[in-house]
């Protein structure tokens, strides 16, 4: 795994900053960071976004994302938001296998919904894969629920995905 340039090294203040987590810290994404989220994205979806997809995203105004770093400087997952106006749209949370269960999901959707305090959303919206029932638990966890069904919204392999929502 990639590590993150100097400088990211986890702090007691950024264990206090992070919920009190002593494995994982969330900053915003930079540039450098995209080569090891597109090898993520390899790892983890059937379906991955590129590099070229994730630089489109990553300088898009209305888009921000997250890095989840493990103690040690390796990326354990990324997280990106699309927010317009007073809407939201939970984009992509990709966690590696080494590090699920762990907190670092958690942690990037603590992250996400401070971003929407910040930027005054009304409501956040995603789709997540309808058989993909740990996501769909995390989502849930964390307010969503499901809205409706958009068949065979995914590809390789296709699947329904379930809509859902979160008002703030």
């Amino acid at each position: 795994m990639l590590t993150p340039e100097t400088g990211r090294a986890l702090t007691a203040k950024s264990r206090k900053e992070n919920c009190g987590n002593p494995f994982f810290t969330v900053l915003r994404m930079k540039s450098e960071d995209i080569p090891a989220a597109a090898s993520l994205e390899r790892e983890v979806f059937s379906d991955p976004w590129s590099e070229d997809m994730l630089r489109g995203g990553f300088a898009a105004s209305s888009q921000l994302y997250f890095c989840a770093w493990a103690q040690g400087g390796a990326l354990a997952g990324y997280g990106a938001v699309m927010a317009v106006l007073d809407e939201g749209e939970l984009l992509r949370i990709a966690v590696a296998p080494a590090f699920r269960r762990q907190g670092a999901a958690a942690m990037l959707m603590e992250q996400i919904f401070r971003t929407a305090a910040e930027r005054k959303l009304a409501f956040m919206m995603l789709e997540v894969r309808k058989g993909n029932i740990p996501a769909v638990r995390l989502y849930e966890k964390y307010g969503f629920a499901a809205e409706g069904i958009r068949k065979n919204y995914y590809q390789n392999p296709a699947e329904d995905a379930l809509m859902m929502r979160k008002i703030f």
